[in-house]
């Protein structure tokens, strides 16, 4: 177990008030899955972690607990855009900064 990850991952959820179910049909995994990592039981594998990541819209060091700033940075995931999607993606969030 990843000390403080299972509490980060529960506040993480309910910040955003989603559902363990919800977390668990974006993840692909069970609901008693996304429940045993909150509890401490199990601990997710890397792929998950930065899965959650996304889904928390917060950096996998604060997950892990090398920081404690939950807003670092925003990620998005843009891997499956193409290639003109993803630079209107990098040109809109320039343009907000």
């Amino acid at each position: 177990m990843i000390y403080g990850l299972p509490e980060r991952l529960r506040e993480m959820r309910e910040k955003y008030n989603i559902s363990q179910e919800a977390v668990a049909e974006r993840l692909g995994i069970t609901s008693s899955s996304v429940s045993s990592y909150e509890r401490g039981e199990r601990t997710p594998s890397l792929p998950i972690i930065l899965k959650l990541s996304y889904i928390y819209n917060c950096s996998v060091d604060y997950l892990l607990g090398k920081n404690n700033d939950d807003n670092t940075h925003v990620y998005i995931d843009v891997t499956e855009l193409s290639e003109k999607k993803r630079k209107a993606v990098n040109d809109f969030v320039n343009a907000i900064k």
